[in-house]
Parts: structure tokens; C-alpha cells; sequence
């Protein structure tokens, strides 16, 4: 499925994303299992995944701008998607596309960028969750040292890499 504009295919935002580690975004069916698992939705309703990934696909535009940096990467949307999507991806993907056109991330995004590299997520997962999925038999959560080095490619690739150092010592500089 690509993007919609009438009888018109629009591919372009959908391909950029798609280089940029979205390659999912055509399998979603729009079945709202990553927004009925999100942890962000959970909280504020005006947050939905789904939607922002229907955004994308139907008219080939960005959805809002603030709602792409809400997305806590704690991977659930993942884990639940019945077709392999990973939403959470997506919405990285996103996020490197609107770095790239402003060259600036939300002040509040900084941090939590900082914790994506260290951990592969933005919040890293408490000790009583990883006994609790280890006790169900479940997969470690967290990516391994191959996919934190690909995530942190990815980061580096769309400068954001970069971006998250000048913003660690800027935030040293101004501790002191």
C-alpha cells in the first residue's frame, strides 16, 4: 500500500522512511494493536500510532510534528504487532526526516536520545521486568550489541549522533 492522493500514488515520504529504517510501513493493516499497547496512549489519548502511521501512508505528509517526539521507544508496539511492523521504527524513521529538514530536536528529546544510545531505548527497562519476562521464558528486552551499533548507525546517519554530544556537553557546561 503506498501513499493515496486521490487516483494519484505518492511515494515519496513513505520511500524515505523506508531508507531510513521504516521498511515496515507497507505491511500495516491498521489493525490499532501498537495503540492499544502504547504506554504514551496510555497516558495522553491524543497519541496514537496508528494514526500517525495512516497519516503517512494516506496522504504522504508528516503527521504532527510534536506527537512523532512522544513516542517513549519502550518497544511494546513491537513486540504486539501481528504483521511485524514495528511502529516504533516508523516513528524513529520519522523523527530523523524531521531532524534532517530543522536540524533540532525538542530540548525535552535530548535526553531521552542520549538513554537510545546508551540503551537502544528511551527508557531503560527496570530490573523487575526483565526477571519478569525471563521467568515467562520470554526474549531479553533491549537490543543486542549488533543492533545497538545499527541503531546508533542510524542515529549517525541522520546526524543525530552528533547532535546528542554537542547537546551532553552543552548540558555539562551548563551544570557547572
Amino acid at each position: 500500500m503506498a501513499s493515496q492522493r486521490g487516483n494519484r500514488t505518492d511515494r515519496g515520504l513513505v520511500e524515505r522512511l523506508r531508507k531510513r529504517g521504516g521498511e515496515s510501513i507497507l505491511r500495516c493493516i491498521q489493525c490499532g494493536t501498537c495503540t492499544s499497547s502504547c504506554t504514551v496512549n496510555a497516558i495522553t489519548s491524543s497519541y496514537n500510532p496508528r494514526r500517525l502511521i495512516q497519516i503517512i501512508l494516506t496522504t504522504g505528509l508528516v503527521p504532527g510534528k510534536e506527537d512523532v517526539w512522544l513516542c517513549a521507544t519502550c518497544g511494546i508496539c513491537v513486540e504486539r504487532c501481528p504483521r511485524n511492523v514495528s511502529p516504533m521504527d516508523i516513528i524513529l524513521a520519522t523523527r530523523c526526516l524531521l531532524f534532517e529538514e530543522a536540524g533540532k530536536i525538542p530540548p525535552d528529546s535530548s535526553r531521552a536520545l542520549r538513554s537510545v544510545l546508551r540503551f537502544g531505548r528511551a527508557v531503560k527497562p527496570r530490573a523487575n521486568i526483565k526477571e519478569r519476562r525471563a521467568a515467562l521464558g520470554l526474549p531479553k528486552l533491549g537490543p543486542d550489541s549488533g543492533d545497538l551499533s545499527q541503531i546508533r548507525g542510524q542515529l549517525k546517519a541522520a546526524g543525530l549522533l552528533r547532535l546528542a554530544k554537542i547537546e551532553k556537553k552543552s548540558a555539562r557546561r551548563n551544570s557547572k
